[in-house]
This record gives structure tokens, sequence and C-alpha cells, in this order.
């Protein structure tokens, strides 16, 4: 561990000033010649920052002295030269810029944990959010390693920690739930700022103090969970402009009057963590609008909303499936239907055709006995030719066939 500002103060007596962003970090310290330390306390000094990162020193007297860690080379001699060239009582201002670069976990160091967090609350909403969703463009998941104190929080997109990184890549995919998240909802600067309130919900957190953090992390994600629980919303001039639904009217929320409300987070969990998203969003806004008619009465005091939805839900349910019990019964009703009148046309059909066969085969008994039988063979006495005995035998086949028929069929219906 590695404490920044206490370890310069030693050094250098007297902070100036302390500024402290994830790119960099720049420190000013004054104090007089005859309080430099010596070279081998400056070496141990610079040795103890991250050696990703890229370390820039420079003292202004009456004289200038300049180090960078990427030529440490000519230290020693320029250092000692600058002292011995400058009178005891001189004032010098110490600055020291870090450029920081990702490491091997692919985290950023943070040399002032307390000064990191205190600009980044200081910024404006539009600034940070810019900020945020660059960042996470650039990177998907951003990570911290905090030097100076014990802490270790983590969401689902930013972790700080102090010696194990507790950020789980790949949990969620990010263009695949902004795509679930824009289909049920219309955010308007949806394509600038794609930030989600899963980016800031606190996931983990055994640190000693990070309450600033916290106050942080809890009032975005309360911000982006009413952008995405109303009908449309949209920001503009550091305010939240949010329509609960379609007919009613816009109401512009502020982010120095923002809060944190864990019960507008758990609504926002239960609409879009879910199944049938769009159905359980549609019944939340239609509470909003019901029970919020300013900003003031954003401020959810309890979960009852939350119970009114859930219970909404399953009357929802409920008739969905009493709906879907009655279309069944009519489908089966209609398929029995159809079954019976198919049969009917079956048997219809089957009793033309038999018909028209016996028919059809007395038509050509009676053609081919009036074609065979003549005067002559009656006055001869020969009744029964050759061809009328071939009649009679087809007739008698197609008669035996046609009872074999019959019987299959009324054995086997």
């Amino acid at each position: 561990m590695f404490d920044l500002i206490a370890e310069a103060s030693s050094l250098f007596s007297e902070m100036v000033s302390f500024y402290e962003v994830a790119a960099e970090a720049n420190a000013t310290f004054s104090c007089t010649i005859s309080d430099l330390p010596c070279v081998t306390k400056l070496e141990e000094f610079l040795n103890s920052f991250c050696k990703c990162d890229t370390v820039e020193l420079s003292l202004k007297s009456y004289l200038d002295f300049s180090y960078s860690s990427i030529n440490p080379q000519k230290l020693n001699a320029d250092y000692l030269k600058f002292i011995e060239s400058s009178e005891p009582d001189d004032r010098v201002t110490i600055n020291i810029h870090i450029n920081k670069s990702f490491d091997d976990r692919d985290s950023l160091a943070i040399y002032s944990f307390d000064h990191f967090v205190t600009y980044y609350n200081s910024r404006s909403f539009d600034e940070l959010i810019h900020e945020l969703a660059a960042a996470l463009k650039t990177h998907t998941h951003l990570a911290f390693h905090v030097i100076d104190k014990e802490v270790n929080l983590s969401t689902e997109s930013i972790c700080f920690y102090n010696t194990a990184s507790m950020l789980t890549k790949g949990t969620i995919n990010r263009d695949e739930y902004f795509a679930h998240l824009n289909n049920a909802s219309l955010f308007l600067n949806r394509n600038d700022l794609p930030l989600a309130p899963y980016d800031f919900r606190i996931l983990h957190d055994v640190s000693s103090d990070t309450s600033q953090l916290q106050e942080l992390l809890k009032k975005l994600e309360t911000i982006f969970s009413y952008i995405y629980l109303s009908y449309s919303a949209h920001i503009v001039n550091n305010q939240v402009v949010l329509q609960l639904s379609p007919s009613a009217a816009n109401m512009a929320l502020t982010y120095t009057e923002a809060f944190h409300c864990q019960h507008v987070c758990d609504l926002y969990q239960w609409a879009f963590d879910g199944d049938h998203t769009i159905e359980r969003v549609g019944i939340v806004r239609n509470l909003l609008e019901l029970n919020c008619k300013t900003v003031e009465a954003l401020d959810l005091k309890d979960e009852s909303l939350l119970l009114s939805a859930k219970s909404n839900y399953i009357l929802f349910q409920k008739k969905t499936i009493d709906k879907y019990i009655e279309l069944k019964n009519s489908i089966s009703l209609t398929i029995v239907e159809a079954t019976n009148n198919m049969q009917d046309t079956l048997q219809t059909l089957v009793d033309a055709v038999r018909n028209n066969f016996i028919a059809v085969v007395m038509f050509l008994i009676t053609v081919i006995i009036t074609d065979s039988v003549s005067w002559d063979d009656l006055t001869n006495g020969t009744v029964l030719n050759s061809d009328l005995l071939l009649v009679i035998k087809v007739f008698c086949v197609s008669s035996f066939l046609y009872l074999l028929v019959t019987l299959i069929g009324i054995k086997f219906p």
C-alpha cells in the first residue's frame, strides 16, 4: 500500500494542491531547498509508483530540475547539482504529474481514492455521464487499482479493488442488453449515452469507507432506472426529462435534486430482469402515472408500488391463462367438428361410389347382354353363348369381391 499524499508530504512539507482523474494525477507541494529529501529517499519515493505509469517530477526555484521515469539515469547528478546550486532558504515548488497506463490486469491506478471520488462528485451531470459513456464504449469494463486504502467495491461494469480484482467480465453482453432495453423504452439519448442502471448497481462492497462513492453510484442507478421505466426520456442541460406515459405531462428532474431511491431500483430490476419485459414495464408505468404526479412523488417511501405491480402481473397472467384455455378448448371443438364433418363427407362419398359402381356394372351388363343375345340365338335354342357366359362370370366374381369388401368393412369399421 502506497499513500502518495502522506509520503510526498513527509518529503516536501506542504501540499498546495492535488488533483486526480482516471487518466492522470497532479500534485503540487512547496518547501525550502533545505527541506528537500536526500537522493536515496527521493529514489525510494519515485520507485513506489506503479511501474506501468509515467511519473514526471519538476522542481522550480530560481533554477529548474525535471525528472521522468522514462529516462531515470540522470536523477542523481542533476538533483544534487540543483540542490548545490540553490540557496538553503530558497522556496521551491514541486510538481508531480502521473500519466496512467493499464497494468497487466487491465486496471488503472488510483493514488488518492478520496480525491478521485471528490473530483467525480463535483462534475456536472452532463460531463460525468458523457465521460463514463465514452469510457465504457471503449473498454466495456473499467477496473481501478486503489493504492492508498482498502477498497473492494464492484458493479456490473466498474470495479475498485486494493488487492484482488472483483470485476466479473462477460456476465452481461452490453449490445444484447441495450437492445432488450430499447425494445421496451424510448431513451432519446441512447446512442450518445449507452448507460444502464446495472452499470451502477453495487454487487459487492467490503470496503472500510466508500460512502461518497456509494452515494454517487446509487444516485446514478436511480436516475437511469427512472429513464428506462418511463415511456420516454431525454437528458438536456443537466436535467432528466421524464414522460411516464403517452398521455402524461413531462417532468424535469435536475441532477442536484436527484436522490437515491432503492424502491425505484427494485422496480427496474423486477421489470427488466425477468420474462415478459414489455408487459411488466407497462404495468409499472401505469402505476407510476397514477401515483407520481410531481417530481417529489418519485421518491417512493415504501415497496407498495412494487407489490402492486407484482399483484397486477399475477392477474394479467391469470387472464392470459384463461384466454389460453378458452382458445385451446375452442380449437379442440373445431377439430372435433371438422373430424365429424370429414367422416360424414367420406361416408357420403363411399355411398356415392358404391351406388354409382353398381349402376355402372348394371349398365355394362345390360349393354353386353343386349349386344350378345339375338333373336336368332333364341330361336335356335342357344341362349348362353360365350359372351353371355363371360358376363355372368365377371358378375359373379365382382359380387364375391364386393361381398368380401363389405364383410371387411363391417368387421373393421
